[in-house]
């Protein structure tokens, strides 16, 4: 499995996952990442296509990678998670007492109402105004802990209520009237 791509980047040695392609000094071709593991806080071992046992670089360390032909940002944002999730270990981060909140502001109803199916769980208004469709999704991971993932769209044009509006609509009619020395009628 060779990348396709010639564009590279970058990256900390504590970004790397399983199936990047590295670029190395003494090899033609980029080397695969057959396996990315934390050694201990300061270090990451990774087997490499290629080279026999795992090179160790410092977590902090520049590492070159190819860029993938194609870019997914739920490719990108699983790694993002994967390294959080390491660190959390890794460095014997506290937990809270009760939840951590993934949020995500998404693009449209139509992207909550696939996360809302994902999880079997109805959309819901919520925002001051109960204009914005949300989504929420708690998973237990311990005693009393959970995970939550709550999703938002966008505001939503609400619904004009039209005996309100035919109350307003008379308000500044009266308004109106007085304004001009008039009383009602």
């Amino acid at each position: 499995m060779q990348p396709q791509s010639t564009r590279t980047r970058e990256i900390k040695a504590r970004y790397l996952t399983a199936g990047m392609a590295v670029v190395r000094d003494g090899f033609a071709e980029p080397l695969i990442a057959l396996r990315v593991h934390r050694y201990d806080a300061d270090t990451v071992l990774v087997g490499l296509d290629g080279i026999a046992g795992e090179m160790p670089y410092h977590v902090e360390e520049g590492v070159t990678v190819v860029d993938q032909p194609t870019s997914d940002p739920r490719v990108d944002l699983a790694d993002v998670l994967r390294s959080l999730a390491l660190d959390i270990i890794d460095y014997k981060l506290p937990l809270p007492r009760h939840y951590f909140v993934l949020r995500a502001c998404l693009d449209s109803r139509a992207d909550v109402q696939a996360w809302a199916d994902f999880y079997g769980v109805p959309v819901a208004m919520g925002g001051t105004a109960g204009n914005i469709p949300c989504a929420d999704q708690k998973i237990e991971f311990g005693d009393g802990q959970y995970f939550e993932i709550a999703v938002q769209g966008p505001a939503e044009a609400t619904p004009e209520d039209p005996e309100k509006a035919a109350l307003e609509a008379r308000i500044a009619e009266l308004e109106a009237q007085l304004a001009q020395g008039g009383g009602a009628r």
